[in-house]
C-alpha cells in the first residue's frame, strides 16, 4: 500500500506542476517602452599629467587624405600607396602599378613618368587628372 501512496503523491505533484511547464504565446503587439531616456553625464576630468618625453607616432593615412584634399602636391617618388590612392582616378590597383614601376628606379620628371606608365592601367585620362597634383 505504501507504493500506491508514493505513486499517488507523484501524480498529484505532476498534475499541479504541469501548468508551470506549459508553453505560452507571445503578445501580438509589443508593449510600449516605458524606460526613461538615459542621462549622459560628463566624463570626469583626468588629473593633469606632464607631457611624455617621447613624441607620438605620426599617422600617415589621415595626413595623406588631408594633403590631397588641401591641394598639396604628392611626390610620386616617395608617396605611399595610400597617399597615391587619394589622387583622382587612382585607386589601389593603379597605386600599386605606380609603386611597382617606381621600385625599378625613381621617376625623373613627368616625361619619364608618362613614358614608363604607357601600356599600364594609368592611362591618358588618369594622367591628365593627376598632372597638376604631383611632383617628383
Amino acid at each position: 500500500m505504501s507504493y500506491q501512496r508514493i505513486f499517488a503523491a507523484i501524480a498529484v505533484i505532476g498534475l499541479v506542476g504541469t501548468p508551470v511547464f506549459a508553453q505560452t504565446t507571445a503578445p501580438a503587439v509589443p508593449a510600449p517602452a516605458t524606460k526613461a531616456p538615459a542621462v549622459v553625464l560628463p566624463a570626469p576630468k583626468a588629473p593633469a599629467v606632464a607631457a611624455p618625453a617621447v613624441k607620438p607616432p605620426v599617422a600617415t593615412a589621415p595626413a595623406a587624405t588631408a594633403s590631397a584634399a588641401s591641394g598639396k602636391l604628392v611626390n610620386l617618388n616617395s608617396a605611399t600607396a595610400t597617399e597615391l590612392d587619394t589622387l583622382p582616378e587612382v585607386g589601389k590597383a593603379r597605386a600599386k602599378t605606380i609603386v611597382t614601376e617606381r621600385a625599378k628606379g625613381a621617376f625623373k620628371d613627368w616625361a619619364d613618368f608618362d613614358k614608363r606608365m604607357a601600356g599600364t592601367s594609368v592611362n591618358a585620362g588618369v594622367k591628365a587628372k593627376i598632372k597638376d597634383r604631383v611632383t617628383f
